[in-house]
């Protein structure tokens, strides 16, 4: 089977490694994928998969710039390639590019996967994206749900709240959250930057109590502001660093908790910077812990959990869903909630840290299964609509 697939160009974490993997999974099944991209990926892609670079003007790959000639000439371009290729199928990872491909497969009537992600209308609220921007988003993004011959949710949260937002009844969907990867399907080379870091780190970490991790994207909706303010109670202890806060990541807000954290001598907390990898780190972490905002399914949290860390999230229906168990999770709305769990396992490491290892094992148990065979299986279960 022939299947076009379509993203506007590499990023770093979750998402594109998620994609890759189905790009992957489904070449080594017989299938030829045809991945059209701005820029060519990373190593990591399977060179089996056909590359098709999207030829644009601008080297940019951000601003309002960039979004309008790229939303304008995408899904002329998608045209052409689809006349091509003519694609048995598509499938993308995002409504925007179900938007994106509706003109092409007005010309090439063929079955579109959508995978979702996250709820981009959540994340722009969060991150408060001005109101006649998101408004243009939800527009494309309703425009490429409605065009899709079948939606794929990581959670039935997400499938409430997206009919919910855009007012729609969706019978054609499917739920397939996502899996705790396997060290090799996880695998990304640590590079010698994070190594540096986690060299100079080694002696610090060693000292401490409590190790703690959190990583992703440094934005509004990841709420590491939270994180700083616990960490922030925890340095004015007797003992100011049995806890020590490991920030991982880059984002637009890097630079202004950096500074938040150097303001208050936040001498508990590092900033790590982007990590390829984080398998140099994970054997000094006592417990990663998510306080986004809202999520689908987090990559992070499910790496550390196939990484048997144990893990505490943000209390939010999505992670309520996925991880099933009450003792997992704090109160954002209130940096006690988590400053109290934090001073408890401080007190006796052994048996709160144990407990939440205990349930984390637990909460991974459903989530151990073959991602890659179940997400193909959709894609090809689209032709036989």
């Amino acid at each position: 089977m022939k299947l076009l697939c379509v993203y506007y160009t590499h990023k770093p974490g979750g998402f594109c490694k998620r994609l890759y993997r189905l790009m992957n999974a489904l070449v080594a099944r017989g299938h030829v994928v045809h991945y059209c991209c701005l820029d060519k990926a990373p190593a990591s892609l399977s060179t089996s998969v056909v590359q098709r670079r999207i030829p644009f003007p601008l080297r940019t790959r951000n601003g309002l710039l960039f979004w309008l000639l790229f939303t304008t000439w995408c899904p002329l371009y998608l045209i052409g390639a689809s006349l091509r290729v003519r694609p048995d199928a598509f499938f993308v990872f995002g409504a925007y590019y179900a938007g994106m491909l509706r003109l092409a497969r007005i010309i090439t009537p063929r079955p579109l996967t959508l995978f979702l992600r996250s709820l981009v209308f959540r994340i722009d609220e969060i991150n408060d994206k001005p109101r006649a921007l998101r408004s243009i988003s939800n527009f494309v993004d309703r425009a490429g749900i409605l065009s899709a011959t079948q939606v794929v949710c990581m959670t039935k949260t997400m499938q409430s709240e997206l009919e919910h937002f855009f007012k729609l009844r969706l019978t054609n969907v499917a739920i397939l959250p996502n899996d705790a990867p396997t060290p090799s399907q996880n695998r990304e080379r640590t590079d010698e930057n994070s190594l540096g870091i986690f060299e100079k780190l080694h002696e610090q970490l060693a000292e401490c109590k409590l190790v703690v991790l959190t990583s992703g994207v440094i934005d509004r909706r990841k709420n590491i502001e939270y994180l700083l303010e616990v960490f922030e109670t925890l340095v004015h202890q007797p003992e100011p660093h049995a806890a020590m806060l490991l920030i991982a990541g880059d984002g637009p807000l890097l630079q202004k908790f950096k500074q938040f954290a150097a303001e208050r001598s936040l001498s508990n907390v590092e900033f790590l910077g982007w990590c390829d990898s984080l398998d140099a780190v994970y054997p000094f972490v006592d417990l990663v812990v998510h306080p986004a905002l809202h999520e689908g399914v987090p990559n992070s949290v499910l790496e550390a959990l196939a990484a048997n860390i144990p893990v505490l999230c943000a209390d939010t229906p999505e992670m309520r869903e996925v991880l099933r168990m009450p003792e997992l999770f704090f109160d954002t709305k209130n940096s006690q909630s988590l400053t109290s769990r934090l001073q408890a396992i401080l007190e006796s490491p052994s048996d709160n840290l144990g407990r939440l290892t205990v349930a984390s094992a637990k909460a991974a148990e459903h989530l151990r299964f073959d991602w890659d065979q179940q997400s193909c299986r959709l894609v090809e279960q689209s032709t036989e609509r």
